[in-house]
């Protein structure tokens, strides 16, 4: 056994010169401790020996010795000094300590405290409590740099200017940190003042924005908002009126999807395909609406088959479809907003509009619904007609208040029509386990719906009647379409402004309600509604702006007039030569218009046909209109007025003192009038056909749509579809 015996440690120190000196400690005042097997190279490199004794069982690895204790938690009782645990004292004598933000001062004899003082909300730097550490720096805001004072007592200051504070410094920027200018990234280097670029994400060429300091996926970042904006849409060409007439017929006219660019300043790319193919390719110019003409893919009759477009943009835009597009002379127009696929749900009721029977060519001028698969892969569906439907391919006919289920593939439409004249598809159920798109309408409507009721016809109490069809009609009839939103998107609170006025033809209204035992009320017009259950609705007129207002979800459909309402006189202004009448505003000049009633007699000189229907519309035709809740108001539209319409109108809704921007240019806040309880107010104008851009500082609601002889349109400039409610 070798015998190590410590007597002293030589501490060496490197002089200016390159020479060591060596400075010798003094000897502990303990005895040597004799270890087994140890070498002064053991000492070293581990400091201790590998097993130190009972009685000093701690290594002071600075020392290299063992020790009784190194500290007071190496004690069971008192505290440790000088390397030995001290069981009478209570604290080291004349110690300053802080011990869990408590100031502790130890008295000389190490048996009491003279100060225990527990700091609170302050902290605790050598036993004193103090508002911060001296000399301390942090920051106290992103902008403003602070620096303890010297006592402890508070801070001192300084605001960082155009600089950001990090750690307590002024400096131009944190270092990582990443920002966006234009569209190009940017990073904060290690110096803390400059930035380095690292990447450009080229909006036009990849999509692709900054945003928070990187390059996002604008569509993928839209996908989290549910908005009428969007990167990829489906559409179908609904059903509309077949003409025996080649010149006349709706059914095989020009369908066009409308898409509005809402970026001020790239331009997207737009793809449309239908299942097999992909049609049409075509650029969006930033901030504009592009028409998008599409050769007939009609939705005809009861039937399932693969009948949608599918479009899909490299930016998000604004969708609307037309059927058709401008008044091409067919007298079946409308049109429809479109929801992104983002938008969709799972869950919908439809709105829809009476059947009326056939026309000349033999078709069912039909309530209808039709429902988009949208997704890869099948799609189960189920459908509770609330009428009698008809048959068609791949579509049994069904009963009103059977279930059907069916399997959808991608790009299929499943079309219903209600079979039997006045019976109606409103509050038509439609669920399935994957989105689906929704749209409603009807083939060609008449509005109003001359019923007889009790003996007298609906539309004017007046008339005596047997039978419905012994009331008189409403000429003529007009295509009607609209996409729905799904269930959870419907609102509890609308406001509906009556259409720039025709006449004395009022606007149909029709309330559907989502649940049973829904109360509504409505604003601004003595109307009662009565309770009303899941699926069923309640049909009223209006004549001037109303707010409604549901204990329950509901949804609004808005219905144009045919230019004969609302008391069918049938009479219209023009010039013969004898072969045929045309419209007094066609005829030549100089010529000698009369008043041609439905029979073809005349009878009486005219200048318009206001002359000889005093009391109707004299112009428009029906349209279908769906309200937007005021929950789901936009800050922003862009949207296009088409061509070749007489008149065309917007009516915008904003909350009263809201900024409204229309084109860039401000519109008078006086022109505004107060709906319902004052919460709302309402405008309406004229504008001209083409793009345009409407804006307000806080969420507005808007209308666009117009009208010729015997042809009309309309659709809500835009909507967000956010859940408003859960099943």
């Amino acid at each position: 056994m070798r015998v190590l015996y410590v007597t002293w440690l030589s501490v060496f120190s490197m002089g200016c010169a390159g020479k060591t000196t060596a400075t010798d400690v003094p000897v502990p005042d303990f005895a040597p401790l004799e270890i087994s097997g140890y070498t002064d190279a053991d000492a070293e490199t581990s400091g201790c020996a590998q097993v130190c004794p009972e009685d000093r069982p701690f290594c002071d690895a600075a020392r290299g010795i063992c020790v009784e204790c190194r500290d007071s938690k190496d004690c069971p009782k008192g505290v440790c000094m000088d390397s030995q645990c001290h069981e009478d004292l209570v604290c080291v004598p004349d110690e300053h300590s802080c011990e869990n933000n408590v100031a502790k001062v130890c008295a000389p004899d190490g048996k009491s405290f003279l100060k225990k003082e527990s700091c609170g909300d302050k902290v605790c730097f050598n036993a004193e409590c103090l508002v911060c550490i001296p000399g301390a720096v942090d920051c106290a805001s992103a902008t403003v740099a602070q620096l303890c004072k010297l006592d402890g007592s508070g801070w001192d200051y300084t605001d960082c200017g155009g600089l950001m504070c990090v750690g307590g410094v002024c400096k131009s920027c944190i270092p990582g940190l990443k920002r966006c200018e234009d569209t190009r990234v940017f990073q904060c280097q290690e110096d803390a003042t400059t930035w380095a670029f690292v990447e450009d994400c080229d909006t036009e060429k990849t999509g692709k924005i900054c945003h928070l300091g990187m390059c996002v996926q604008l569509c993928a970042l839209n996908e989290k908002f549910k908005t009428n904006q969007g990167c990829e849409y489906w559409a179908i060409d609904m059903d509309n009126y077949h003409d025996l007439n080649p010149a006349m017929d709706g059914q095989s006219s020009p369908y066009a999807i409308v898409v509005s660019n809402t970026n001020a300043q790239f331009t997207a790319t737009i793809t449309i395909s239908q299942a097999d193919k992909v049609l049409k390719t075509v650029q969006a110019p930033p901030a504009t609406a592009t028409p998008i003409w599409l050769d007939p893919y009609d939705v005809v009759g009861g039937m399932k088959a693969k009948r949608a477009f599918h479009l899909k943009s490299t930016l998000p835009i604004v969708a609307y479809q037309f059927n058709p597009l401008e008044n091409v002379g067919v007298y079946s127009n409308d049109a429809s907003l479109l929801l992104p696929v983002n938008a969709l749900g799972k869950s919908y009721m439809a709105l829809a509009w009476p059947t009326e029977g056939t026309n000349e060519a033999g078709q069912m001028l039909a309530s209808n619904v039709a429902i988009v698969a949208v997704e890869e892969g099948v799609t189960s569906v189920q459908v509770k007609p609330t009428a009698d439907t008809i048959g068609g391919a791949g579509l049994p006919a069904l009963k009103a208040g059977q279930t059907w289920k069916a399997d959808l593939n991608q790009y299929e439409v499943v079309n219903l029509e209600a079979a039997n004249p006045f019976t109606d598809l409103t509050g038509t159920v439609i669920d399935a386990d994957r989105r689906i798109a929704v749209f409603a309408g009807h083939v060609c409507a008449t509005a109003p719906l001359s019923r007889c009721v009790g003996g007298k016809c609906s539309h004017d109490p007046s008339l005596t009647c047997f039978s419905d069809e012994s009331c008189p009609f409403i000429m003529a009839c007009d295509h009607m379409e609209e996409e729905l939103p799904p269930l959870a998107a419907w609102g509890n609170e609308y406001v509906v402004p009556r259409l720039w006025p025709r006449g004395k033809a009022p606007d149909v209204i029709r309330v559907l309600a989502a649940s049973d035992n829904t109360h509504v009320t409505v604003q601004g017009a003595s109307i009662s509604i009565p309770v009303l259950q899941a699926g069923s609705y309640h049909e009223f007129e209006i004549t001037q702006d109303i707010q409604v207002i549901a204990d329950k979800p509901i949804l609004i459909g808005q219905y144009m007039e045919g230019q004969d309402a609302p008391f069918a006189e049938h009479q219209s202004c023009g010039w013969t030569d004898f072969l045929d009448v045309i419209p007094c505003e066609e005829a030549s000049a100089g010529s000698t218009c009369y008043c041609f009633d439905e029979f073809g007699q005349t009878t009486k000189q005219c200048k318009s046909d206001a002359d000889c229907s005093p009391d109707d519309a004299n112009i428009g035709d029906p349209s279908f209109i769906l309200g937007v809740p005021t929950k789901q108001f936009r800050k922003e539209y862009v949207f296009l007025v088409p061509p070749k319409y007489s008149q065309n109108f917007v009516t915008i809704v904003a909350g009263p003192g809201t900024v409204v921007l229309l084109d860039d240019t401000p519109l008078d806040a006086s022109k505004f009038t107060p709906v319902g309880d004052g919460s709302w107010t309402v405008m309406r104008m004229p504008l001209a056909s083409g793009s345009h851009r409407l804006n307000g500082d806080r969420p507005v609601g808007l209308t666009v749509y117009g009208w010729d002889r015997y042809v009309s349109y309309g659709y809500p400039g835009g909507m967000n579809t956010e859940t408003l409610h859960v099943d």
